[in-house]
């Protein structure tokens, strides 16, 4: 993840939030995903976009193999954002 920082709204507690980067899914277990970041792997929550999204469609959910945005909190703590680029699933068998 990038040490870069950008401003956060005005009720975060934490103040500041890393900047947004892309990851690879590699698991997913139920309310969270396991992402590949530069060689390393991290675990993250859905974010409140995205839960909004897979309770309209629960193929909105992210697939092993799916490119994801990710916002590294200040505390820590990882969301996925949105699925930027959905796995291609293979042909028929």
């Amino acid at each position: 993840m990038s040490d870069t920082t950008a401003s956060a709204s005005p009720g975060d507690p934490a103040g500041r939030v890393a900047a947004d980067s892309t990851a690879r899914v590699v698991a997913v277990e139920t309310g969270v995903v396991r992402l590949k970041v530069r060689g390393r792997t991290l675990r993250a929550s859905y974010g409140g976009a995205l839960l909004a999204a897979i309770a309209q469609d629960a193929e909105a959910a992210p697939r092993v193999g799916d490119r994801v945005q990710v916002r590294r909190w200040a505390d820590g703590c990882s969301t996925v954002e949105r699925v930027v680029v959905r796995a291609v699933p293979d042909g028929p068998s």
